[in-house]
């Protein structure tokens, strides 16, 4: 007895206390600050966040999790809800409470250094004080889940670090282990059945089964963007629902016995509706998604479903039942909805939004604009919606993370209330060349041959469930995807219409609840011709004390998108004959009450504040000016030092490393290397410093920067020849200089049959550095290796600096091999062995392990490789580029054939790549074939740097110190058309030669690429490098020598890459994988 009255005395004390702190918020004595620096954090609008998860431990008490950190807690059962202090803005996306004091809540802020971070807060006190545990040590978070007090499992993001993308406890949270498996995308729900047995189930539709706690990815044949996203255990069945209308149920509890469950739907309603989330009680069983105007309802687990409408548009991310009669599902806008009676009737506890006034739709990723939604949703207080229409398509190994998750959180960010992203319309399936007509049938495959219906299908229920007033069409890339945009704008034009019809896709309203609706206006953003309104980027704003740029640039750079050069944005209608009019100025008050953002304090900009503005639209200017290469560094970074004098450390910070950025992209890295040092000397404990100190690990511990530093800093250039491939007769063949572009020049041939004697062509040859005094006097040589040194050496003082941002920072392997590249250029080999033994005796099973294990295997030369391996042979004779590969010299080089990676093309598509070298040149071949050969009549000058216009592309990377993170990158069409870049830089302009030749069972390609460009060491007997080989056909899929691969403009690593050795004609070969033999010595 005296223990219960314990208990019951604890409980009614902690009752007590949340009262209290409820009355405190009430009567407005505690207030909650979040603990952030950024301009962007006071901009939080937390009553209109998304819920993302909610539960309730009995009738009263409850819990529900979104974005900005919120977590919102009754004792009413709803009738009231309260936010309590999280001290984080992350993006909740999970909770699960134990009892009504012990509780876990998780989810996900994306960084740009660190991507994904995982976010865990837990509390036992009922949510009174939330506490963060293991502080930037996990990827980003989704789920979490306990299957008694001592088991729970946390799914979220497969990394490098942790591929398996899930960590299990079997002490009740006091420690979380990593599991063990392959790498995956992204896992939105788990369920633990029992002795680490369960499964896992995430975006692009991917399934893994667990045993042990270990996950056994499940094949999948479906090629498919659909993701599953929520699952529920009635300790019968487990059910697992996502996008699409999927609903499988696996009655074994283990294994992969999914059985699709029927929901009695049309084909047209099942390909528009997303399922968010499932739960129940017994046989009883709610699903609920998007649209959010209805849930479905079972009563026998599944076997038939009744529509229950809600009178609520907004989309349901989560749905939980206490028992049969009571329930809450909650969404966008903040919503909660409750029911009491068993589903029949549901009336609204919270919103902060019912419609939002305004939709931005933008083509894809790239075409997101941060400052239009900033200016319209926290300048102007406008609700509003971002909506994405394309998507990534799955490559078909499940190992890319969700870009829905991605944009959505810094969209949110960045000033928009909801957001939403379509998963029917691939946008690799797209090339600039496309027509509409093009671009629609390349989609067809995926919408059950009427792509066109589709997407004006899925408009038209975007545009009855948001309702906007104003609809914005943007593109960053519209005169790249021209095909593309004028799809989507005519669509958006038609569908406006329709959605104001009752008639069309009339299952929308009588099924779906939805109400007809019409903007009344549309407008676009506007590149080139006349604009009727714009709007200036570059102005300071109160609201956000920043202009538009500098407040959307960080988000854009963890975006991975291109930052802002233009200080202006200009609209103008879609349909040219409407009245001219100043729109934004139009929709500029929104709608009052509830429908409308509250409206905050509202002051002036301090003399301060507008100075930072000011420096930082001098600074912006100063980045997008060509740099004098034989200027100082050090001045300019000076100038910069003495802009941001005066601001605060984090905001001078970002500034700069904003300003570090732009020069990296614009091929200027030493400026961003000074910059950068600046930051991490001035400023160590902002997150632009982990930002700067990664870079500069990167860089500096780089044989590839190196080398561009060498070509490209102190030095001028003179002509000099290397010598011609092909010693007698040069036959068509392309150089490739720094000024060549659309006007490359082409050797000429004479295509008559007879024989002709030898001609003697003089071609433009390439250039090398020579030696000249730098700006203090001082002597450069081309490869100073005291410089080089001190490179090495600054990068691996820098590895202490990284470790104190957390162990997710420091875990990077790609940080790893980066200074794994600088010991052994320093000579450290002992030090890089004993490194290397560490990381293999932690690392998880994966190609990060592969590659460790191979740089020891390089150093012994014992065994079997443990990875591709490739044999470049030394050749006495030149080839004579002509793209006919006839030479005597091919005819003896190893090829390498070519395995499909995503897709199924390498059947009918053949592909290989040989190699040869000599003092002079590396010398490249591939010979690709194609099931239908792309005869070409009449071939136009090549282009460089400029969008492919084939859909046959090839592609080569050579990382020359194996850090699997900077590498030279090549990319050729069958049309000639090349772009090469080095760490992503396009300004990196080689000079280098290349033919291609149109066949009648496809084309070849052939290379001479002078060593000096890219090497300021020999390629010796021995050496070896990192190395791939890849082939991409538009629709078919992608074949590589290695995988995984990192496809050209994707933001994917290298660790996939296998090793190319140089040999002399009478070295021994190194052995291939599975035969051991001698080797020569590294």
């Amino acid at each position: 007895m005296l223990i219960v009255i314990q208990l019951f005395m604890i409980h009614a004390r902690i009752v007590m206390l949340k009262l209290f702190f409820q009355l405190l918020v009430l009567f407005g004595a505690f207030t909650f600050i979040p603990l952030f620096s950024f301009a962007q954090s006071s901009l939080s609008y937390f009553d209109d966040a998304s819920i993302r998860a909610i539960q309730f431990v009995d009738s009263k008490e409850g819990w529900a999790v979104g974005d900005e950190g919120v977590i919102w807690h009754t004792i009413n059962s709803g009738k009231d809800w309260e936010r309590q202090s999280t001290g984080t803005r992350a993006s909740l996306k999970s909770l699960h409470f134990l009892s009504p004091y012990f509780g876990w809540a998780v989810g996900t802020e994306f960084h740009p250094t660190l991507d994904s971070v995982g976010v865990i807060l837990f509390t036992k006190d009922g949510g009174i004080k939330w506490t963060k545990v293991l502080h930037n040590s996990l990827p980003g978070l989704n789920f979490v889940k306990f299957s008694d007090t001592q088991h729970g499992i946390l799914a979220g993001a497969s990394t490098d670090a942790y591929p398996a993308g899930f960590f299990y406890t079997i002490d009740g949270g006091k420690s979380w282990k990593k599991g063990e498996g392959p790498k995956n995308g992204t896992w939105y729900t788990a369920s633990l059945t029992g002795n680490g047995a369960g499964f896992l189930a995430g975006n692009h539709n991917s399934l893994a089964t667990l045993a042990n706690f270990k996950s056994l990815i499940n094949e999948n044949s479906e090629i498919s963007n659909r993701s599953f996203k929520s699952s529920h255990n009635n300790l019968k069945t487990i059910f697992l629902v996502g996008q699409g209308s999927q609903i499988l149920a696996n009655d074994t509890l283990t294994g992969n016995s999914w059985t699709s469950l029927n929901m009695g739907l049309s084909t047209e309603l099942t390909s528009c509706i997303d399922f968010n989330s499932v739960h129940g009680t017994g046989e009883d069983l709610w699903v609920a998604g998007k649209p959010g105007s209805i849930l479905f309802h079972s009563t026998d687990s599944g076997k038939k479903w009744d529509i229950v409408k809600t009178n609520n548009n907004a989309t349901l991310n989560t749905i939980f039942f206490i028992d049969k009669q009571s329930g809450w599902t909650a969404g966008e806008f903040g919503t909660i909805l409750a029911t009491k009676d068993g589903g029949k009737t549901w009336t609204t506890q919270k919103r902060g939004a019912s419609q939002a006034k305004i939709l931005v739709i933008q083509t894809g990723l790239k075409d997101a604009s941060p400052e239009i939604s900033a200016f319209l949703g926290f300048d102007k207080k406008n609700i509003v919606s971002n909506l994405t229409i394309t998507s990534l398509l799955n490559p078909n190994n499940h190992t890319y993370p969700s870009q829905e998750d991605t944009l959505s959180f810094h969209l949110r960010k960045a000033g928009s209330a909801t957001t939403e992203n379509y998963w029917q319309f691939p946008l690799s399936l797209i090339e600039a060349n496309d027509t509409p007509q093009k671009v629609l049938e390349n989609w067809d495959r995926y919408n059950n041959n009427k792509a066109g219906d589709q997407l004006l299908r899925m408009l038209t229920l975007s545009i009855r469930s948001i309702r906007p007033d104003l609809i914005i069409l943007c593109s960053q890339e519209q005169t790249q995807k021209e095909a593309l945009y004028q799809v989507l704008k005519h669509a958006i034009i038609q569908a406006n219409e329709m959605a104001n019809t009752a008639t069309s896709f009339e299952e929308q309203i009588t099924t779906l609840a939805l109400v007809p609706w019409k903007a009344k206006q549309i407008i676009q953003q506007e590149f080139q011709g006349k604009s009727l309104c714009n709007l200036n980027l570059s102005e300071p704003l109160i609201s956000l004390e920043s202009n538009l740029i500098d407040y959307a640039d960080p988000l854009r750079f963890s975006l991975k998108i291109e930052a802002n050069t233009n200080t202006i944005c200009y609209f103008s209608p879609v349909i040219l004959k409407e009245t001219p009019r100043n729109y934004l100025q139009d929709f500029e008050e929104g709608l009052t009450g509830i429908n409308k953002r509250t409206e905050g304090p509202i002051s002036e900009l301090s003399k301060e504040k507008l100075a930072a503005i000011r420096s930082s639209t001098l600074l912006r200017k100063l980045s997008q000016s060509p740099l004098d290469p034989n200027s100082d560094p050090s001045i300019l970074l000076s100038r910069m030092q003495a802009m941001v004098a005066g601001l605060e450390d984090e905001q001078a910070a970002r500034l700069l490393s904003n300003i570090g950025t732009l020069f990296f992209k614009n091929g200027q890295w030493s400026a961003s290397r000074e910059i950068f040092k600046s930051i991490i000397t001035n400023y160590p404990a902002s997150q632009a410093s982990a930002d700067a100190t990664k870079w500069l690990i990167f860089h500096d511990s780089s044989t590839e920067t190196r080398r561009r530093h060498e070509l490209g800093q102190f030095i001028s250039l003179l002509k000099h020849e290397f010598g011609k491939p092909g010693t007698e007769t040069l036959k068509p063949a392309i150089f490739v200089d720094k000024f060549a572009s659309t006007d490359a020049p082409i050797l000429k041939q004479t295509t008559n049959d007879k024989a002709l004697p030898p001609q003697k062509i003089i071609i433009k040859t390439p250039e090398i550095p020579v030696i000249k005094p730098n700006h203090t006097g001082e002597i450069q040589t081309l490869n100073n290796p005291a410089e080089a040194k001190a490179w090495f050496e600054y990068s691996l003082s820098l590895e202490n600096t990284i470790s104190a941002f957390g162990p997710l920072a420091a875990k990077d392997p790609r940080l790893f091999f980066a200074t794994q590249a600088a010991k052994r250029n320093l000579g450290k080999i002992e030090d890089a062995k004993v490194g290397l033994e560490d990381f293999i005796s932690t690392a998880p099973t994966g190609p990060w392990k592969q590659n460790a294990l191979a740089e020891l295997w390089i150093m012994e030369r014992r065994g079997n490789p443990p990875k591709n391996v490739y044999t470049c042979k030394f050749t006495d004779f030149k080839p004579i580029l002509d793209g006919k590969l006839n030479d005597e010299c091919w005819k003896s080089a190893k090829a390498v054939k070519l395995v499909d990676w995503s897709g199924l093309s390498a059947k009918e598509n053949y592909t290989e790549f040989k190699t040869l070298y000599d003092s002079e040149f590396l010398y490249i071949s591939a010979i690709c074939t194609s099931k239908i050969p792309n005869i070409v009549k009449n071939k136009v000058s090549p282009t460089r740097d400029l969008s492919l216009k084939s859909k046959d592309q090839i592609f080569f990377q050579i990382d020359l110190d194996r850090d699997y993170t900077t590498c030279y990158q090549f990319q050729i069409d069958s049309l000639g058309n090349v772009i090469d870049d080095c760490w992503g830089d396009l300004s990196w302009n080689p000079k280098w030669f290349f033919a291609t030749e149109n066949t009648e069972t496809g084309w070849t390609f052939e290379a001479a690429i002078p060593m000096g460009m890219i090497s300021s060491s020999p390629a010796t007997s021995g050496k070896s490098w990192a190395l791939n080989f890849g082939r991409m056909i538009q629709n078919q899929g992608v074949q590589t020598w290695s995988s995984p691969a990192k496809l050209p403009e994707s933001n994917d690593t290298l660790e996939g890459m296998g090793l190319m050795f140089f040999l002399n004609q009478d070295a021994k070969s190194i052995p291939e994988a599975g035969k051991a033999k001698s080797s020569p010595a590294p």
